[in-house]
């Protein structure tokens, strides 16, 4: 059953707290690896993904729960790096050759964490991670503006702007689902 959407989720992330919030709703978000793409050139970096809707999970009707199409785009990225897809796709290569319609694995997101560097951390279920640096000068120049007022508020350190920018975009249409994130489910 397809349920259309009235809001579809458009955010947008710049900071460290930007990035806490579009964390939480990220997680339990499905994700095929080799539909991840990363447009060099342009420094972008997009994640197709198929994301729980925990906004509408607090419906107190049981059974209902849903998920949305989505995509994040990541922007800012200067270099990638992952750890653990390499498995995936190796066998999505092994069974690609025996079949005619392939098989497609799946990484469960986790959390969305913005580190040092600046890093943007994806880690995933099965031990998987994906990070995307930004460009570190571009925060340098943000920084020289903000070092006047360092003495003043040091915990605006914390979360203070970076390179990386990301956009998650909902379809408009969402499916329903009678089973809870595996975590969740007894």
């Amino acid at each position: 059953m397809a349920a259309g959407v009235l809001n579809p989720l458009r955010l947008l992330a710049e900071s460290a707290e930007d990035f806490r919030i579009l964390s939480g709703l990220l997680q339990d978000s499905l994700l095929v690896p080799q539909l991840l793409r990363w447009q060099k050139a342009r420094g972008r970096f997009l994640l197709p993904l198929n994301r729980f809707c925990w906004e509408l999970a607090l419906d107190e009707r049981p059974n209902h729960f849903f998920r949305v199409a989505s995509e994040l785009v990541v922007e800012g990225v200067v270099r990638a790096r992952h750890k653990g897809f390499e498995g995936m796709l190796a066998a999505q290569n092994t069974r690609d050759k025996k079949r005619s319609t392939p098989e497609r694995s799946l990484a469960n997101l986790l959390a969305v964490e913005l580190a040092e560097g600046p890093c943007l951390r994806f880690t995933f279920s099965q031990g998987l991670e994906l990070c995307l640096w930004g460009d570190k000068d571009k925060d340098k120049d943000k920084d020289k503006d903000k070092d006047k007022d360092k003495d003043k508020d040091k915990d605006k350190d914390k979360d203070k702007d970076t390179s990386l920018r990301a956009r998650l975009t909902d379809s408009q249409e969402v499916q329903r689902t009678d089973k809870l994130p595996s975590h969740l489910s007894s």
